[in-house]
């Protein structure tokens, strides 16, 4: 019995320490629980979104880039319509040009929010910066990326090669002579300031810009004696914007090649080097190489099927076989007539795709 004072207050002392050793504990476990509540929301619940308003209206939830320029886009324009001082008229995307809606930094927020990650999903969960909304107006555009730049990559939006006069089928099958296309010259600085003022007023329809124009070869004469028609390909344009340009770029280097009796004639040569300087654009291939022309090869191709049965191909290098000893390089097409007669592969750009007929005399 004298002992059971000290007994209670040495089991008291032990209580008040296991307290304390818990109380010290308690916010550690605490932030352990929420860290671990946390990434349990965001990996399983959380799907971020941004408040988007278009044009003054009430805001939408976006969950990613993609969406939110599909919906911008389905309501404002982005395609141009530049009339030029030569009577002519061309559109293009603004968008490829550098031009959008979004700044940089609206961008980067809604491609933190496009995120596939668990760890990009951290930033606009934790940031709440990053879910402000985003309101887009007609007439409030930015450049993402120099235009001067834009258009050195790709001078040919500020041309138009001429295109002479080509064969074309009737509605009876019989082959008659289209008409010529004059092509044009659009002064970069005109070019740039046209396009300085699609982005302060946001109007793209009409826009006027100063032009010079290059005048098409007449071979009209010539072209209506081949009045024989043997056979016609169609060749649709790539999907992949660098390769449908390298065929359209093939198509202005051939037009109509023309082949007397007994003449050999090397399409490889008119095509010229497949290189920046010939005018032809890199495409990575599939070890992501760049690899410049691709897409004029399918005019290639195209030229050796109607060749191969009515002419003597001499070499060609193909996709899947080889014919001769072609020189290296993606394309080569060497073919000789060797008829009687003279023949014509006359090319023309239609909506989509190059025709190619070959008629004779």
């Amino acid at each position: 019995s004298t002992l059971f004072p000290y007994t209670t207050l040495f089991r008291s002392a032990l209580a008040r320490k296991a307290s304390s050793k818990y109380q010290k504990l308690l916010p550690a476990a605490t932030l352990a629980a929420f860290l671990l509540g946390s990434l349990f929301y965001v990996i399983f619940v959380f799907n971020p979104t941004i408040d988007l308003s278009i044009n003054g209206r009430p805001s939408m939830k976006v969950r990613s880039r993609s969406e939110a320029e599909i919906e911008v886009y389905r309501e404002l324009p982005y395609k141009a319509t530049f009339q030029l001082s030569t009577g002519q008229h061309f559109s293009v995307d603004m968008r490829f040009l550098g031009l959008s809606y979004f700044t940089e930094e609206e961008l980067k927020r809604l491609d933190n929010i496009s995120a596939k990650t668990v760890w990009d999903k951290f930033t606009p969960f934790f940031d709440t910066k990053e879910n402000l909304q985003i309101s887009i107006y007609p007439n409030r555009l930015f450049w993402l990326r120099p235009l001067n730049d834009v258009l050195a990559a790709h001078p040919d939006v500020l041309s138009q090669l001429p295109t002479t006069n080509h064969l074309v089928m009737d509605g009876e099958s019989n082959v008659k002579v289209g008409d010529k296309s004059n092509g044009y010259k659009i002064d970069p600085a005109a070019f740039i300031q046209a396009s300085e003022e699609i982005a302060k007023t946001g109007k793209f329809d009409d826009v006027k810009v100063e032009s010079t124009p290059v005048e098409a070869e007449d071979q009209s004469e010539l072209l209506s004696q081949y009045t024989h028609f043997i056979e016609r390909k169609e060749v649709p344009l790539p999907t992949n914007a660098a390769q449908a340009q390298n065929m359209k770029t093939a198509f202005y280097k051939l037009q109509n090649v023309y082949l007397a009796p007994g003449e050999t004639k090397s399409i490889s040569e008119l095509l010229g080097a497949l290189n920046a300087e010939s005018g032809y654009l890199p495409v990575k291939d599939k070890d992501n190489k760049e690899v410049y022309g691709q897409g004029a090869e399918q005019i290639i191709d195209a030229i050796q099927q109607l060749a191969f049965s009515r002419t003597n191909v001499i070499s060609y290098r193909g996709q899947y076989f080889n014919i001769g000893t072609p020189a290296e390089g993606l394309t080569e097409l060497t073919i000789q007539n060797n008829t009687e007669t003279d023949m014509v592969f006359s090319l023309s750009l239609e909506e989509g795709q190059v025709s190619i007929i070959l008629a004779s005399k």
